[in-house]
């Protein structure tokens, strides 16, 4: 979907604590996305700091349910 400008652009605050998923999903919408612009934050620290600065304002939550390594649903 193109974007006219940079400031037209897709913002997100891309919010797990793991690294590898947050770039999975960087990856993943940067070949859909022409214009997009991604904050991260890993911890609970750096999303607090990104609630305060504005940065998210609506969310979307795609929790998915896995197996830990004891064997239960988290």
């Amino acid at each position: 979907m193109a974007r006219e400008s940079m400031s037209d652009a897709w913002r997100l605050l891309l919010i797990d604590d793991n690294p590898d998923d947050r770039l999975f999903v960087r990856r993943a919408l940067a070949r859909e996305l022409d214009a997009l612009e991604v904050q991260e934050a890993g911890d609970a620290q750096t999303l607090a700091r990104a609630i305060e600065a504005g940065l998210a304002m609506r969310y979307s939550s795609t929790r998915m349910t896995r197996r830990s390594s004891w064997g239960r649903y988290t």
